[in-house]
């Protein structure tokens, strides 16, 4: 998908985590419990919820405000 990279592959080359490459200097991430396609509607869908969340830079995030993006 566009807009993330799978950065780490368990040893049968499938994916278990991924970065944001939309955003520069962006540090979202995610790790999953287990080896998943590049194309994961897990990990499509908790990206599409990251852009939602990149546009309100006022949001709290897991109940803490969030850090100010320079």
């Amino acid at each position: 998908m566009d807009g993330y990279t799978v950065t780490k592959r368990s040893p049968t080359g499938a994916a278990v985590e991924i970065r944001c490459s939309t955003h520069s200097e962006c540090t979202w991430g995610m790790k999953a419990v287990g080896p998943r396609k590049d194309d994961d509607p897990i990990f499509q869908a908790q990206f599409r919820n990251h852009l939602q969340e990149s546009k309100v830079p006022d949001a709290r995030a897991l109940g803490h405000m969030r850090r100010a993006r320079s």
